[in-house]
């Protein structure tokens, strides 16, 4: 007798296998979403990076996302990691697989600095924040994007934005002493 068929929800689990060639990885995806499985893919490595890591998808309101083309701000701030270029290919697994990451608001198609800070802003609407304080750089980098935006913008975006980064701060004790610490902007 033949060994049971292998089913599309079993197959999945192969998706984070190293040695996969990307190009079977998206394939492998693809049927997965026409499966109606994109919640597995959710928790799984299946995203290739350019850097030849793999991902899950980001989901919107965490600290990172998958970027079309490249972002200094992103790039600065550790918040982004460009998709690789088999995402790219003129394929309709790739295609397919590429709909649904924008669908889910995992891409940032734009290098357009408004762009992160609404990540950034709607990571910090979800309670998420920098695993450090920000270095000068990044905080200049951080001040130079603001100042592009409209001040609507600002005043839409600061708030959140302020939640989720903290910056090197200080306060004073009893006796009056110095203490170093980290706080939120939005704090």
């Amino acid at each position: 007798p033949l060994p049971p068929p292998v089913t599309v929800e079993r197959a999945i689990t192969l998706i984070d296998v190293s040695s996969r060639a990307p190009e079977a990885t998206i394939r492998l995806m693809a049927v997965a979403l026409d499966a109606d499985l994109a919640d597995r893919l959710l928790g799984l490595p299946c995203v290739m990076t350019d850097d030849g890591n793999r991902v899950p998808p980001p989901r919107v309101g965490s600290l990172q996302v998958l970027l079309v083309a490249p972002s200094t701000l992103a790039r600065q701030l550790g918040v982004g990691a460009r998709l690789s270029d088999a995402h790219f290919a003129e394929t309709a697994a790739a295609q397919r697989v590429l709909a649904w990451l924008r669908q889910i608001g995992a891409v940032i198609d734009d290098v357009d600095n408004r762009q992160v800070l609404r990540r950034l802003a709607a990571a910090g609407a979800a309670g998420n924040t920098l695993a450090g304080p920000l270095t000068d750089e990044q905080l200049r980098a951080l001040r130079d994007a603001f100042e592009q935006l409209a001040p609507v913008d600002r005043t839409a975006l600061g708030r959140d934005v302020g939640r989720a980064v903290t910056i090197d701060a200080y306060s004073y004790d009893a006796r009056g002493q110095t203490v170093h610490t980290h706080a939120r902007p939005v704090d």
